[in-house]
């Protein structure tokens, strides 16, 4: 599968277990209102957090969604919520392979070599 309409969401808040799946979806579509984008559910392929519940940690919230245009506008669109009370701190980046992170790294440090 393609990670590539995949997209993380990150520093939003952690439910039980019975209610993540519906809460997940919820925080997204939430999240996608406050950016003018609207999603609905059939929209969302599927949601899954990283790690381990614990009540105490906020863990990644990984979204994939069947409309690439739709993960395209949260990604462009993610330094709206730093105004947006309730979601400042809530960041969103788009999935990346081990070697996509590893090339996105080397052409940033070069940026920086050529910046100095």
């Amino acid at each position: 599968e393609s990670k590539y309409n995949h997209t993380w969401i990150v520093r939003i808040n952690a439910s039980t277990r019975e209610e993540r799946l519906y809460d997940d979806a919820i925080h997204l579509q939430d999240i996608a209102q406050h950016l003018g984008i609207n999603i609905a559910s059939k929209d969302i392929k599927f949601t899954r957090r990283l790690g381990k519940y614990d009540k105490d940690k906020l863990r990644p919230l990984q979204v994939s969604l069947h409309d690439e245009n739709h993960r395209q506008h949260l990604t462009e669109n993610t330094h709206k919520l730093a105004n947006i009370d309730g979601f400042s701190k809530v960041k969103i980046t788009q999935d990346l392979t081990a070697m996509q992170r590893k090339d996105d790294n080397t052409l940033r440090q070069e940026m920086l070599v050529k910046n100095e």
